[in-house]
Parts: structure tokens; C-alpha cells; sequence
């Protein structure tokens, strides 16, 4: 891990705007890719001097927008350090989530049919 890492231009947003900009997104994808392995949430947090759960979410949100981020139990990793292991561990979590929140969704539909114009 880098002794330092470099402060983003713009910092987590406020807790009412969870959304991101570009220069943040580029800023975990450089910040992952430079580490090399897997770097969790607090680490990546506190390296910028932040640690509320508004930032935790700011993230989250991050890694789910980034093309080159995986994530699981370790944290976060840059796809280019990722295994062939690591990548289908998080792919298949990502397709079971989907699943779930799928099977959910029809089961909702399904139990209020007559509501559901």
C-alpha cells in the first residue's frame, strides 16, 4: 500500500447528494489499481480523511458505477489485479443478488395482483 495516497479533487458528497462525479470514480479506479490488491472501505476511507457513513455509501456507489472495480468480503479490488477466481466469485454473487431481488420483485407482483394496474 502506498505510503500516501492522493486526495480526490472533490471529497464524499453531502449526505443529502449520494451521488458522484467522474473525478471521484477515476479516483478509486487509480487509487485500487495502484494498490494492487484489496483495500477495504475504512482504508480507502481514512486515506482521505473521511470515515461517516454518508461516505461509506458515496463508496459503495462508487464501486457500483466503476467498470473496473470488484468487491467482496476483502473490500475492494481493481479488476486488473483480480483473479480468474476472484472475478467469477464476484460475478456470480452479482448474478445471485439479481436473482433474489428478481424472484422478489415477481413474488410482489404476483401477491398484489389486483393493485397492479
Amino acid at each position: 500500500m502506498p505510503d500516501q495516497l492522493t486526495l480526490p479533487a472533490t471529497i464524499a458528497p453531502s449526505g443529502q447528494d449520494r451521488g458522484y462525479n467522474l473525478e471521484d470514480l477515476k479516483w478509486l479506479e487509480a487509487t485500487l489499481k495502484a494498490a494492487g490488491d484489496w483495500r477495504t472501505s475504512t482504508e480507502l476511507l481514512t486515506s482521505i480523511g473521511r470515515l461517516s457513513e454518508n461516505d461509506r455509501r458515496w463508496l459503495r456507489t462508487l464501486a457500483s458505477a466503476s467498470e473496473w472495480t470488484i468487491s467482496g468480503q476483502l473490500g475492494y479490488k481493481h479488476l486488473e489485479h483480480a483473479t480468474l477466481e476472484e472475478i467469477n466469485h464476484a460475478a456470480n454473487w452479482w448474478e445471485s443478488q439479481a436473482k433474489k431481488m428478481a424472484d422478489r420483485a415477481q413474488t410482489i407482483r404476483r401477491n398484489s395482483k389486483n393493485k397492479i394496474a
